[in-house]
């Protein structure tokens, strides 16, 4: 009997250890969050920041993983527009 709850309490306790690295080291407990689109079925939610895998994800307010943009570029950058 003290066997078997020494294994159980062994197993138990690798469990919860696996739940937390995997949550804590590879960021699998904060998921990025999707919201119903009408026209394409869903996007990324706006406005959000996490970390998965070791990697810092910023979703912009407009759904995209790239950095915010402003409708008139500073003097110094070169805008280039390209459609295919």
């Amino acid at each position: 009997m003290k066997v078997l709850l020494l294994t159980l309490a062994v197993l138990v306790s690798s469990l919860v250890a696996l739940e937390v690295g995997l949550r804590w080291l590879l960021g699998f407990g904060n998921p990025l969050i999707y919201v119903a689109d009408e026209e394409i079925g869903y996007l990324l939610a706006p406005n959000q920041s996490t970390r998965r895998f070791g990697n810092r994800i910023v979703i912009n307010e407009y759904s995209m993983r790239s950095p915010t943009t402003t409708p008139s570029p500073p003097p110094s950058m070169l805008r280039v527009f390209l459609l295919g």
